[in-house]
């Protein structure tokens, strides 16, 4: 609907952000959140763009950060 160059996907389900990331590759920048029973639950080789302990962690981040991942 809010079509961009450029998005973000921030999720504490690692599964989620590997599949988002197979289908839009470098348009997508992943954003892990360490929290909750999924923290440890992560499939082999996943290695998100950003990595936060918090969802409140994501207000230091200025938006050029997610841009630098790529």
């Amino acid at each position: 609907m809010y079509p961009a160059d450029h998005y973000a996907m921030i999720d504490d389900k690692p599964q989620i952000l590997v599949d988002s990331k197979a289908i839009m590759g470098k348009r997508l920048t992943t954003v892990f959140v360490q929290q909750g029973k999924y923290a440890e639950e992560q499939p082999p080789g996943f290695m998100p763009d950003i990595s936060v302990l918090h969802f409140a962690d994501l207000r230091s981040y200025k938006a050029d950060q997610f841009f630098a991942t790529h």
